[in-house]
């Protein structure tokens, strides 16, 4: 059973010689399914009573086939990172902190609040990528200042 958004969705599976269990989504029905991280329990019933036997959650990444143009694959906090990045480098090339027009002031981002963004940022991805099996030296995002 996932549930999502409010929605639920039961999905029917079976239990394997290593106690494991297995269930399948036919790809006609998850295409269906919005992106984003879905909630799941496993139940078992007796008949009678239901009982909750495990949990936990997945993620609905987007179909690449299903989409008619653009997309991106990156997570958001992989995207906020690059829009973090390329603020930075206007800045380097076009830095003003703040301005005035007709009496309406504008006041940007210091680069050190720039940069701790980005960190935070960084933390995020990390543990996200550690959490979904993607991690590994090779994937840590770091600041270096």
């Amino acid at each position: 059973m996932f549930i999502a958004e409010g929605t639920q969705k039961t999905v029917t599976g079976a239990g394997q010689p290593d106690d494991s269990f297995l269930f399948r989504i036919a790809p006609a029905e998850s295409l269906t399914w919005p992106p984003g991280r879905y909630g799941w329990q496993r139940t078992a019933t007796n008949g009678t009573d239901t009982y909750t036997t495990a949990s936990g959650a997945t993620e609905v990444l987007p179909s690449y086939a299903a989409q008619v143009s653009g997309g991106d694959p990156r997570s958001i906090y992989e995207q906020n990172i690059a829009a973090i990045d390329a603020v930075l480098q206007n800045r380097i090339t076009a830095d003003v902190q703040s301005y005035t027009i007709n009496g309406r002031q504008l006041t940007k981002l210091s680069i050190a609040e720039l940069l701790q963004l980005r960190s935070y940022y960084s933390q995020l991805l990390n543990k996200y990528l550690q959490e979904t099996g993607q991690g590994g030296q090779s994937r840590i995002v770091r600041t270096v200042i």
